[in-house]
Formats: structure tokens, C-alpha cells, sequence
């Protein structure tokens, strides 16, 4: 399978302005990771932006399970299912599977950094019709994503998909919001020898840009396995752009309703009055986990 033909540089700025357009619907709203097509129909029905199809747990010839690229099958069931935009999960860097990904016909592709990096990071993504999601931890990590491509960001919070990390995902948005800001506002010696190493590994204008406006870019999300409308929220306030809701909340009772929760707490972050309400009814919804 051939490569992306290398767009002219009208193509680039008229593909950065599509991908702008789509990831800046999932301001203020949730994402949903799943593993099944019925999964996908519940995060649509109950108010999700967008569907993130994830990892594959498959058996080796010793019966061991290994992590792979989400199942093609499974993100086709999935498209037909939905009409919500749809992100298949690859394995970071790997170009084959983020082509084979977009051949499915996918709306987006989620590079998930738990699964072994494959080579440098030198793939292509801008040749790419479709946007692809970078896990970060820090400001330079972000520059390095949005410099090679990416389109959307979200907090990197471990090799493990959906493990309950809410601390360190609190940790990486305020780490890159403090880091920005010290560039933004700061001129001693270090901080001006920090931006040239921004710059030099990236991109002059894009750090130009960040100190100029006090943000990034582009969307960052806040992922980490969260379940809980009062993280989404805290979340929120620590200016994600918006949340990576847990495939675990379907093995929770009533995955419906606790995922509509996170959808109102993400959108009404602000307001503490309402925020006490929907977490009074999440509270509610009975056994945190059902019985596996």
C-alpha cells in the first residue's frame, strides 16, 4: 500500500484548515473510547462528540495477551453504526496501520503511545486527509506532536488503556499551561534559551504563536481513564479543551446515563450548582463496577 502522494502546499493549508474545522468540534464536549459497534451506539445516543475505537487485546501462540492496532472489522462495524466522527487507534508512528486506517474510511486516527513505537517519528501526517491524535506530557512534546502533523492532542498518561490516572492527567495540563506561560511572560536567560531549543527542534513561527496568544493551537484532551462527571469538570477548569471518556465506564451498571453525566459536566464545568446535580444523580446509578 502506497504512501499518501505528497500534497502542494495550497493541498497542506487547505487540509489544516478541514482537520482545524473537525477536531474544534470536540471543544467542550467527550469522546468516547469503545470496543464494540453497540458501545459506540451508546456514547452517540447519550450526547458523545466523537468515538474513539481502541486497542485489540489478542492472544499469542503462547496463549499471553498482547496489545494491538484497533481491529479493522471492529472499526468498520463501528462507521456503520454511527454517524459521530470516529477515530481508529494505532500503534504510535506505525505507518502501514494509520494507512490501512484510513483506507477503513476513518474520520480521525488515535496514535496511542502504550503500544511500541515503530521507527522515528517521521511519518507523514499532514499528507494525511484525516487528523491524527498525539499523546503529551509536556509543552515540548506538544510543539514536537504539532510540528509533525498532529492535529489534536491529549494527555499521555501511561502505557496501559483506560487505567484510572486522573492525578497525572491533572499534572500534564497544568505542567503545559505553567510552561507556557513562563515562556509567554518571562525573559531571564533560562527561559529565553528554552525557546530557542523550542524553536530549533520545531518550528519558529509556531512558538511565535503560543507566546503570542498564551495557548496552543490546537485542541489538547484530557485522557486518563476518566469515569467521574467531577473530573471531567476539574479537568475542564485545568483548560482541557475536552475529555477521553474510559471504555471502562461499560463495565460499570448504566454506562448510558454515566456517560451522559460526563457529557453535562464537561459542558457545565462552570457552574458548581449544576455540577452538584449531576454528580448527585451519578452517584445514584448504583454498583461502580458490574460483575465481569
Amino acid at each position: 500500500m502506497p504512501p499518501p502522494p505528497k500534497p502542494t502546499e495550497k493541498e497542506l493549508a487547505e487540509l489544516r484548515k478541514k482537520k482545524a474545522t473537525m477536531v474544534n468540534m470536540f471543544k467542550n464536549g467527550v469522546l468516547v473510547v469503545v470496543h464494540t459497534d453497540e458501545q459506540a451506539y451508546v456514547a452517540e445516543k447519550v450526547g458523545a462528540r466523537g468515538i474513539i475505537v481502541g486497542n485489540d487485546k489478542r492472544k499469542d501462540v503462547d496463549n499471553k495477551t498482547y496489545i494491538a492496532a484497533a481491529s479493522m472489522t471492529t472499526v468498520k462495524d463501528v462507521l456503520g453504526a454511527v454517524f459521530l466522527p470516529v477515530f481508529g487507534r494505532i500503534r504510535q508512528c506505525h505507518r502501514v496501520e494509520a494507512q490501512m486506517m484510513s483506507a477503513c474510511g476513518v474520520n480521525g486516527i488515535d496514535e496511542f503511545e502504550g503500544m511500541a513505537a515503530t521507527g522515528n517519528d517521521l511519518m507523514p501526517r499532514e499528507a494525511y486527509k484525516v487528523p491524527f491524535i498525539k499523546g503529551v506530557k509536556n509543552l515540548k512534546e506538544a510543539f514536537e506532536a504539532i510540528h509533525r502533523g498532529a492535529s489534536m492532542l491529549r494527555t499521555a498518561c501511561g502505557v496501559e488503556e483506560d487505567v484510572y490516572k486522573i492525578h497525572e492527567a491533572a499534572t500534564i495540563l497544568r505542567t503545559i499551561d505553567e510552561e507556557i506561560q513562563t515562556i509567554a511572560t518571562k525573559t531571564d536567560d533560562p527561559t529565553l534559551k528554552k525557546i530557542k531549543e523550542y524553536k530549533e527542534s520545531t518550528s519558529e513561527s509556531l512558538v511565535d504563536q503560543v507566546i503570542k496568544n498564551k495557548k496552543l493551537p490546537v485542541p489538547i484532551l484530557a485522557d486518563g481513564g476518566i469515569m467521574k462527571p467531577m473530573d471531567a469538570a476539574m479537568m475542564m477548569r485545568l483548560k482541557a479543551d475536552g475529555i477521553v471518556a474510559s471504555a471502562q465506564v461499560f463495565r460499570t451498571t448504566e454506562p448510558d446515563r454515566r456517560i451522559r453525566s460526563l457529557v453535562l459536566a464537561t459542558a457545565h464545568h462552570k457552574d458548581a450548582k449544576k455540577l452538584a446535580s449531576i454528580c448527585e444523580a451519578h452517584e445514584s446509578f448504583g454498583p461502580k463496577v458490574a460483575a465481569i
